[in-house]
C-alpha cells in the first residue's frame, strides 16, 4: 500500500502525487504523535508541551489540530483510521501509514537513507520514494544552474561595462584639452575689449562705438555692458561689415 510522506522540513504530506501543506502548529502535532513507538499513546500533555511550549492554550487547540490533521488524512486515505484518540489519555497514530522525510538533512544523502526501515517497504514503495526524491533534488539543481547562469551572465555584462567606461576614461584623460586664450585690450575711448583670437577682425567695429562700455567679442557675436545704464546687450552678427556692427550697436544703445 502506498504511503503518507511526511516533509517535517516543508510542513507537507504528499499521498500520489498529491500535497497537502500543514500549518506549524499542525505539523508540530502530527510530529509528536509519529515520535511515539507504534501502538504508543501520545498523552495530551506531552503533544501540547512539544507543540505549544511557547504558549499557554487548553486542549481545545489541541482538538481543533487534531481535527484538521484527520480531515486532511481522510483525504489521502478515505475510510483508514489514521488518528485514534484515547478517552482522558491522548492519541496515537498509524505509523506504518507514513514515511518520515526531512530535505534539510536528506537531500544530499544516499536515497535509501530516507527510509524508516528498508525491511517495512516493498519494491514498488521504494521506487515511489526514490522517484519522489529525485524530482525534489533535480528541481534544486536545475534552480541552482539557472541562477549560477545568469549571475555569470550579470558579470560579464557589468566587467564589459566597466572596461568601456574605463577605456574612455583613459582616453579622456590622456588626451591634452586646452582653454582659448582670453585676450583683453582697451579701445581709443577706454573701453575694456575681452575677445578670442579668432575674434580680432570684430574689434575694428568697437572703435565707433559710443558708450562707457565693457566688451566681449567672441566669433559670430558681441556682448556688452553698459555701466552707467546698467544693462547688458548681446548681438549676433550675420553677414555685417564693420560700418553696419558700430552703427546697428550705436542705434540700440541711443534708445
Amino acid at each position: 500500500m502506498e504511503k503518507i510522506i511526511f516533509c517535517k522540513f516543508t510542513n507537507s504530506l504528499e499521498f500520489n502525487g498529491n500535497l497537502k501543506r500543514l500549518g506549524a502548529r499542525d505539523a508540530m502535532v502530527l510530529d509528536c504523535l509519529l515520535k511515539e513507538p507504534a501502538g504508543s499513546v501520545a498523552t495530551k500533555k506531552s503533544i501540547l508541551s512539544y507543540a505549544w511550549s511557547d504558549v499557554r492554550v487548553s486542549d481545545l487547540s489541541l482538538s481543533k489540530s487534531i481535527s484538521l490533521l484527520r480531515s486532511t488524512l481522510n483525504e489521502m486515505l478515505p475510510g483508514q483510521e489514521v488518528i485514534v484518540t484515547m478517552p482522558r489519555v491522548g492519541y496515537k497514530i498509524n505509523k506504518s501509514l507514513f514515511i518520515i522525510k526531512n530535505d534539510a538533512e536528506t537531500s544530499d544523502l544516499d536515497m535509501d537513507d530516507i527510509f524508516l526501515s528498508n525491511d517495512d517497504f516493498t519494491s514498488s514503495e521504494r521506487n515511489a520514494i526514490k522517484n519522489y526524491t529525485f524530482k525534489r533534488i533535480i528541481s534544486t539543481t536545475s534552480y541552482t544552474k539557472t541562477m549560477k547562469v545568469i549571475l555569470s551572465v550579470l558579470s560579464i555584462v557589468f566587467f564589459c561595462l566597466s572596461a568601456y567606461e574605463y577605456s574612455n576614461s583613459s582616453r579622456f584623460l590622456s588626451e591634452k584639452i586646452e582653454s582659448p586664450k582670453l585676450n583683453m585690450m582697451t579701445t581709443s575711448s577706454g573701453n575694456e575689449v575681452y575677445y578670442l583670437a579668432s575674434s580680432q577682425k570684430l574689434i575694428e567695429a568697437l572703435e565707433n562705438i559710443k558708450c562707457d562700455c565693457v566688451f566681449f567679442v567672441y566669433p559670430d557675436g558681441i556682448s556688452l555692458y553698459d555701466i552707467k545704464r546698467n544693462r547688458a546687450v548681446s548681438f549676433l552678427l550675420q553677414d555685417m561689415d564693420t560700418s553696419e556692427i558700430s552703427k546697428n550697436i550705436n542705434s540700440i544703445l541711443e534708445n
